[in-house]
């Protein structure tokens, strides 16, 4: 695929000593620049493992393991 993108200067010379300082084609940096891009923006999903999982029936609710814990303590530094 073939396109035009338009830089402002200073952008533009970045890319040219970014693309000089790492022996790389302008495009190559380009690719790999959009690939990073992509692949950090992507939407994050659980597995559907996970999505699917409707919990263990005989195991008890999470909540009731906080009758064990003691009180807090009025000092959050204590």
């Amino acid at each position: 695929m073939h396109f035009n993108i338009y830089l402002d200067k200073d952008t533009a010379n970045r890319l040219r000593e970014a693309t000089e300082n790492s022996h790389e084609t302008r495009n190559a940096t380009i690719r790999k620049a959009i690939n990073y891009w992509l692949d950090k923006s992507q939407v994050k999903q659980w597995p559907n493992e996970i999505i699917n999982f409707n919990g263990i029936d005989d195991m008890p609710a999470f909540e009731s393991s906080r009758k064990e814990l003691p009180e807090a303590n009025d000092d959050p530094l204590a």
